[in-house]
């Protein structure tokens, strides 16, 4: 559902996501969408568009001025959610199903899940 419109994925409106839609009838939906023209600009929740410093803002407390996508995340030299996880004792994996480009900028996920222990 990413980078596509509010109505291309809720059920609501014309779209096809109906488990997103019952997750955001059951839960909450970010900022004040209901519509594709309430979700532009001023009423849906984000730092920028596009979105890559959005992911890092959200494992980093900041986007460390990043404010487009193309950055080297793992070159980001500052201290991240990871970096806290790991001082208090925790463990952490990341699974990347049929990734290519491990440790390169070009490292490139199908999926990603973080989990913590």
């Amino acid at each position: 559902m990413e980078n596509n419109g509010y109505c291309e994925v809720m059920t609501t409106c014309g779209g096809s996501g109906s488990y997103e839609t019952s997750l955001a009838q059951n839960y909450s939906i970010s900022g004040k969408c209901s519509s594709d023209s309430l979700c532009s600009s001023g009423n849906y929740t984000a730092l920028f568009h596009p979105s890559e410093p959005n992911y890092v803002a959200l494992v980093g407390g900041s986007n460390f001025s990043i404010t487009s996508d193309g950055n080297c995340c793992y070159e980001i030299n500052e201290t991240n959610l990871i970096d806290r996880l790991e001082v208090n004792g925790l463990t952490w994996d990341a699974y990347a199903e049929d990734a290519s480009g491990s440790g390169t900028c070009n490292f490139m996920p199908l999926a990603l899940t973080i989990l913590g222990s």
